[in-house]
This record gives C-alpha cells, structure tokens and sequence, in this order.
C-alpha cells in the first residue's frame, strides 16, 4: 500500500467531512497525501474570519520520527498575492494517534489556530 493510501485509511471519514474534503492527490514521489478542505482561516488583526477558505492539506511522513506526520496546511491569497507563495494556516507535527484529532481541531471557528478541546 502506498504512502498516502496508507494514510488515507487511517483518517476517519467523520473528520474528512468535517472539514470538506475532496480532490485527493499525491506529490510527485507518492511521499504524501495532498487534499483541498474548507477552514476558516485568521485575519490580519488574528481573529478567526467569516469566510471559509479553500485550503491545501499536505500531509508527509517525517524523516527523522517514527509513528509523526507533518502537517501543512496553505491557501493562496486573494487579488495579486494569489500570485505568490502561498499563504501558511498552520504546519506542525501531529502524532500517528492524534492524525485525526489534529485534523479535527483544524475546523474550529475560535481564536487559536487549533480547537484545544482537540489539539
């Protein structure tokens, strides 16, 4: 089985329509699984905005810890900044146990990144 098969199965189907998954892929070298969701993502003056967002999820197998993913999570701006490097919501590490509840606490409309009820 294939990196991001593997990792795909280990994801509950609750979480990923949780937060709107879809268009599923791979990188280049099948060393991570790629999926668009729907996040509410931070304003500049770092509260939470009312406008949902198209995010890029990239999740990697980590080189130097066992049983670790990191976790990437981009969007691009709007007007002319969609024209430059994406925009990071959040990048972090998530243990093999705690994929789902991470990915969880990702669609959360509070003033932290992550939901602490699930982080």
């Amino acid at each position: 089985m294939s990196f991001p098969n593997a990792v795909r199965s280990l994801i509950d189907t609750g979480v990923l329509m949780s937060l709107g998954a879809r268009d599923f892929s791979t990188n280049a070298t099948a060393t991570a699984l790629i999926f668009d969701a729907t996040i509410l993502p931070m304003t500049k003056a770092g509260n939470r905005s009312s406008a949902p967002r198209t995010m890029s999820v990239t999740i990697s197998g980590s080189d130097d810890r066992d049983g670790c993913f990191d976790l990437t999570v981009t969007y691009l701006g709007r007007g002319l900044a969609k024209f430059e490097d994406p925009i990071v919501h959040y990048s972090g590490a998530a243990l093999l146990s705690d994929l789902n509840g991470t990915l969880l606490a990702l669609d959360y409309d509070g003033a932290e990144v992550l939901n602490p009820d699930y982080a």
